[in-house]
């Protein structure tokens, strides 16, 4: 009878799989197993995702995703292989970081430009950016005089990596910074052929380097060339000359002449090397020509019997260019009463245009054997005086 041997293998004991999870990007790992009965030969197998597997070495070859993985332990005589479940290793963007190889200025004077120089630890581009006293990047124009410029680089990340945290360098601006005021100027109304007291702007460099001064006139529609003027000296005001240091005032007087009616403006220009040029300031005035001419001068109306009436008139004229405007007309004096204003066929309204003319009636009416007197009253805007009088006399017999 031949004898038959059967040799009968077990099963080991479960094996896991030690992975660090998450892996970050381009770092690796040593992967090792736990369990087993044989402590054989164990291998791996990358099954799915963006790694690099070397014997038991796992490399992360992106930020993002997933590596799905398994273990063998090879079995004996004894024991049957065993293998671990899938085990996956989540991946993670590397960190990274920003420095600057080229440095920003610690102080920069307005409207000059300076460059700087950065990189990331990851090899990406980064991004410049500004705050402040500056603009643009990586070459910074400085746009102001005082305040701060921040100069900001920054790096967004990328499916491997995290955003950088932000870098930021501050330069300190510096250069002239001017100031005029006021910004306007309203001369009001003004008759023709008036020269009104210079106007006093007073110019302040309140910045940190000399400033470049350069005045100049820009003359409104309608406005002739001499009716504002820049004067060169006027005490005791110290006026400006092409230049202004630090922490210093100075002024410009511009004088008014009401040489054409209507509305007139003219605009100061400041030029100079700080924000702000040209700095402006704005003048305007109403130039007006009205001129009131009565007549006759003085009204008599001689000798009458009480009780009885005469009327007589008086013609105003405006002899100027510009509107009249009327206000009143009214008798005032000692015998008022006995002088009426009367409707005439050309009544005198609340104004009258440029060589118009109006009639203003007035009777006279004496009531008993005296004199009387009177006077006749015009109030306006004339530029011969605000009140013309027409002196007014009568008896009675």
């Amino acid at each position: 009878m031949q004898q038959v041997t059967y040799t009968v293998q077990g099963n080991q004991l479960p094996l896991t799989l030690i992975t660090t999870s998450p892996l970050v990007y381009n770092q690796s790992e040593i992967l090792s197993v736990s369990g087993g009965s044989t402590n054989g030969l164990v291998t791996y197998n990358l099954i799915s995702g963006p790694c690099t597997l070397a014997g038991n070495q796992l490399t992360a070859n992106s930020g993002t995703g997933s590596c799905m993985l398994t273990a063998m332990m090879a079995g004996n005589t004894n024991y049957n292989p065993v293998y671990t479940s899938t085990t996956t290793v989540t991946l993670a963007l590397a960190p990274q970081t920003i420095s600057f190889t080229i440095n920003a200025p610690s102080s920069a004077a307005y409207n000059t430009n300076f460059t700087v120089a950065a990189s990331a630890s990851s090899g990406l581009p980064v991004s410049y950016g500004s705050a402040g006293s500056c603009s643009g990047g990586p070459t910074y124009l400085m746009t102001n005089s005082t305040g701060t410029c921040s100069v900001i680089v920054s790096q967004a990340g990328s499916t491997n990596y995290s955003p950088a945290t932000t870098v930021t360098q501050y330069v300190t601006a510096t250069g002239p910074l001017v100031t005029m005021t006021p910004t306007s100027t309203n001369l009001g109304t003004v008759y023709l052929g008036i020269t009104l007291d210079p106007v006093v702007l007073t110019v302040q460099n309140t910045g940190t380097a000399t400033a470049n001064l350069n005045p100049s006139l820009t003359l409104g529609a309608g406005t002739n060339k001499l009716d504002f003027t820049l004067i060169a000296n006027f005490p005791p005001f110290n006026l400006c000359t092409s230049t202004l240091a630090p922490g210093k005032t100075c002024y410009i007087a511009v004088v008014f002449y009401a040489g054409n009616t209507g509305a007139v403006s003219a605009t100061l220009n400041l030029t100079t090397n700080s924000p702000g040029s040209p700095l402006q300031s704005t003048f305007s005035a109403n130039v007006i020509d009205p001129q009131a001419s009565l007549s006759p001068t003085s009204l008599s109306f001689g000798t009458q019997n009480p009780n009885s009436n005469t009327t007589k008139t008086v013609t105003l004229k405006n002899t100027g260019t510009t509107t009249l405007s009327i206000n009143s007309i009214t008798v005032t004096g000692t015998n008022a009463s006995n002088f009426t204003l009367t409707a005439s066929t050309t009544p005198c309204g609340s104004s009258l245009t440029a060589g118009a003319s109006c009639v203003i009636d007035v009777t006279f009416k004496p009531t008993a054997k005296a004199s009387y007197s009177a006077s006749l009253q015009l109030t306006d805007n004339s530029i011969t005086g605000s009140t013309q009088s027409v002196p007014l006399s009568g008896a009675g017999n």
